[in-house]
């Protein structure tokens, strides 16, 4: 007789003496799934973002474009997201999201300020939707596996969030490697190539759009909770006194820093440092790297976060960011820029470094967010994707200040973030707090 049975609300309930992979299967291959999708849609979308200031004949194009995204990305995530993913559920919430991002692919076929911007504002309208939707998507798989396995509510949530994040980081290897092999290793594209990359990135994007369509939802533990109708200013109101809350309002400037270092690698980083120095045949090897990268420290990161808990994260993610910030700031300050022309190892050791420290500004806001507000996880992921998209907006809005003054600005806003979290950890709340919880829960069940 089989010990493992499927119960009348989803979950796979163990009986004892199941097989332990397959308690909760169906919650993981759902999430599984959901992250496959979001590859395949950023392995498209992350490689035509890292481009954007490098390929178009006016370069200003691509930053105004950007700008449009991620200002458009603020509004949503403040005003639209949370009631958006109430409203339509977190899986609808995606699948809209993602077929935003493929008008903004389909543009960047025919490339002009007629066409990117006006569908700059539609991608940062599916941005928020489908990010908040994402975070409420894994929140709830993650959940539902947890009570299968008959475990704490967050004891997955460093594992899926690792997992999401460590094969979605994939999508900046393989995205940036086709970038490399259509565009070529030269200063400039052969004629033609463009355009073919473009086509490549709108199919992979489409098969991304089709999976989302294909995903099976997840439902809450306790679906009949906070089923009240949503109103924007309903909605408004949960994200706006969720930031007074003074976890969430100590966490603000992690959630802006982790959106400022992301418009830096994407911007700056590729358009002012590689661009100039080895060409934009290099943009896309280089950023492989650093995806790469990013995805074995997001998946470390996200096991880590299980095991020993946050504050190891923390010390990695920081020091990685500062490392860089130091030495380039240092290097071209002394050298100047041309002096990594023939040193492209070197970019090739920051692509590494920044890696690290970007798994970090990733995973760890994304796993605090779990943690601290499983009751509101609608209301915690719009503001973390606010406040990340209003850090790449300012990142992008200086896109023509000299690239020395972007570092500094950098700096300031890493140990402001770092601060903050001290003050968090100390004062506040511990952010291993959970943590304790659960390990003190696994104890009282071991002994009783």
């Amino acid at each position: 007789i089989c010990s493992v049975k499927m119960m009348n609300d989803g979950f796979i309930q163990n009986n004892g003496d199941a097989p332990h992979w397959k308690v909760g299967i169906r919650h993981m291959l759902n999430h599984l799934h959901m992250t496959i999708a979001m590859f395949l849609l950023f392995v498209a979308y992350s490689s035509v973002q890292n481009l954007q200031t490098s390929v178009h004949p006016d370069p200003n194009l691509g930053f105004w474009s950007l700008c449009a995204i991620y200002i458009t990305l603020c509004i949503t995530t403040l005003l639209v997201s949370g009631q958006f993913v109430h409203k339509f559920t977190p899986k609808w919430s995606i699948a809209i999201g993602a077929l935003c991002y493929q008008t903004f692919l389909v543009a960047n076929r025919w490339p002009s300020y007629n066409t990117l911007i006006p569908t700059a504002v539609v991608l940062g309208f599916g941005g928020g939707v489908l990010w908040a939707g994402q975070g409420t998507y894994l929140t709830i798989a993650a959940g539902n596996y947890s009570k299968a396995r008959s475990q704490a509510r967050v004891a997955s949530m460093g594992l899926f969030t690792g997992v999401f994040f460590g094969i979605f980081q994939m999508s900046q290897v393989v995205g940036n490697l086709i970038s490399s092999f259509v565009l070529g290793d030269g200063s400039t594209p052969a004629e033609g190539a463009v355009d073919t990359l473009m086509t490549i990135y709108i199919v992979i994007g489409s098969v991304g759009c089709l999976l989302f369509l294909l995903l099976s939802s997840e439902q809450p533990t306790n679906p009949d909770e906070n089923v009240e109708e949503m109103t924007v200013t309903r909605s408004l109101l949960r994200v706006v006194l969720l930031m007074k809350e003074k976890r969430m309002l100590l966490l603000l400037p992690l959630f802006f820093f982790s959106g400022l270092e992301q418009g830096f690698v994407f911007g700056s980083f590729t358009g002012d440092i590689i661009k100039n120095t080895v060409g934009v045949g290099q943009v896309g090897f280089i950023m492989a790297l650093f995806g790469g990268v990013n995805t074995l420290a997001s998946l470390s990161m996200g096991k880590i976060s299980d095991i020993f808990g946050n504050k190891p994260l923390v010390f990695i993610g920081f020091l990685a960011h500062i490392a860089f910030y130091c030495c380039f700031f240092a290097a071209i300050q002394v050298e100047g820029l041309p002096w990594f022309t023939d040193r492209v190892y070197l970019l090739y050791i920051g692509a590494a470094v920044y890696g690290v420290g970007d798994a970090f500004a990733n995973t760890f806001p994304n796993v605090i967010c779990s943690l601290f507000f499983t009751d509101d996880a609608e209301a915690a992921f719009s503001n973390l994707k606010f406040y990340q998209a209003l850090g790449s907006v300012l990142a992008f809005a200086v896109g023509s200040m000299n690239v020395s003054y972007k570092i500094v600005m950098c700096i300031g806003f890493w140990a402001l973030a770092g601060c903050a979290l001290a003050v968090l950890h100390v004062f506040v709340t511990p952010i291993d707090v959970e943590k304790k919880k659960r390990d003190e829960e696994e104890t009282s069940d071991f002994v009783h």
